[in-house]
């Protein structure tokens, strides 16, 4: 059985009586989500294409693209300019 949530910052810890341990839950999982986006657009610019950005990252391409894309929706703004050549910030980017 588990006990009631205790807020700590951002992290919810729970007491579990079965297994006799703490359940540590993050609450806010946008932040991370925003921050990989934002590392996605800083390393996709720094090294002129997805490609490049997605093998400093360790992910595909198209994640780079996913992630800039989901940025530039919340944002409401487009904060590059694609061409299968290059990428350019925008005025907003």
């Amino acid at each position: 059985m588990l006990g009631q949530p205790t807020a700590i910052g951002n992290t919810s810890i729970r007491h579990s009586t079965i297994y006799s341990r703490y359940i540590i839950e993050p609450q806010n999982q946008g932040c991370m989500d925003k921050l990989k986006q934002i590392e996605a657009l800083v390393m996709a610019v720094e090294k002129t294409s997805f490609a490049a950005a997605a093998l400093s990252l360790k992910v595909t391409p198209a994640i780079v693209g996913r992630r800039i894309d989901a940025l530039e929706k919340e944002l409401g703004v487009r904060l590059l300019h694609r061409s299968t050549r290059r990428l350019v910030l925008t005025e907003e980017g």
